[in-house]
């Protein structure tokens, strides 16, 4: 019998629901005294400054006051809008979600500029803390979704795995249990052996284990502290990721709800 509580004793959505408002866009942003800015009417010399070539949006001002925004992409001055501006304690999690559309916001707090969000931030580490608990918690939910599928046969899972990646498991397992370390053999698995055993099960859809194995590659670099987002490309597939993690978690939720002490798997036509 288990010592500790289960790790769904806390549901996967609350938890979410506490990183999201629990970790603040301001812990990646610029703080307003460390901004690049530069006078307004001087705005065409941005282009060839080398002081702001890292800088796709550079501020600025009137005086002491910022009035618009430099946009390096289209070598125009862009005036200040409502888009631009969210508050200093808005959830970082929103912003990562829909980055890919709004690349850069101003934060304010008390009426007042405080400070500077880009698309470039969200390599910084409390986003690795945000998308660590977003894709974990999906893992979690695939987990419980074959444990509670395999709940008669509990090795059933490992029937449509390789060979390798059974004896890969059984090895771990064995070590494992020597240190304490396991539950159960599935506790051992990698997330593409339970990714091929769920959709073996009828767990999920091609679609849905598609979607999985996608954000697969994407949770190997989180939980390894690789850099995720070194290019604006990568950068840019970042937020539809965390757009297709929150979908998927909502499926799997539903399917652990779907059937009263069990799960109901997929029809093989899914």
């Amino acid at each position: 019998m288990a010592w500790a509580s289960k790790a769904l004793g806390t549901p996967a959505n609350e938890a979410v629901a506490a990183v999201r408002t629990g970790i603040t866009i301001e812990s990646i942003a610029t703080p307003r005294a460390m901004l690049e800015v530069r006078q307004k009417d001087f705005w065409p010399a941005c282009k060839h400054d080398a002081d702001l070539s890292d800088f796709d949006n550079v501020p600025l001002i009137e005086g002491n006051e910022i009035v618009g925004v430099y946009e390096r992409e289209k070598d125009a001055v862009r005036g200040l809008s409502e888009t631009m501006f969210t508050a200093s304690d808005a959830s970082l999690l929103s912003f990562v979600e829909n980055a890919d559309t709004r690349k850069f916001v101003f934060l304010v707090r008390e009426n007042e500029i405080v400070g500077i969000v880009t698309l470039s931030d969200i390599q910084k580490l409390p986003v690795y803390c945000v998308l660590y608990s977003l894709l974990i918690s999906v893992e979690m939910l695939l987990v419980e979704l074959i444990r509670r599928a395999c709940r008669a046969e509990p090795e059933k899972w490992l029937g449509y795995l390789d060979r390798e990646s059974r004896r890969k498991i059984e090895d771990f397992w064995r070590k494992s249990r020597q240190e304490n370390l396991t539950l159960d053999r599935l506790s051992c698995a990698s997330f593409g052996n339970e990714l091929t055993a769920a959709h073996g099960l009828g767990l999920i859809s091609s679609d849905e284990s598609a979607t999985l194995r996608r954000l697969n590659g994407l949770r190997d670099l989180v939980s390894h502290g690789k850099e995720f987002a070194l290019t604006l490309n990568r950068a840019l597939e970042i937020p539809s990721q965390v757009r297709d993690a929150l979908e998927i978690q909502v499926v799997l939720d539903q399917k652990l709800k779907g059937v009263k002490g069990g799960v109901k798997p997929l029809s093989r036509t899914s």
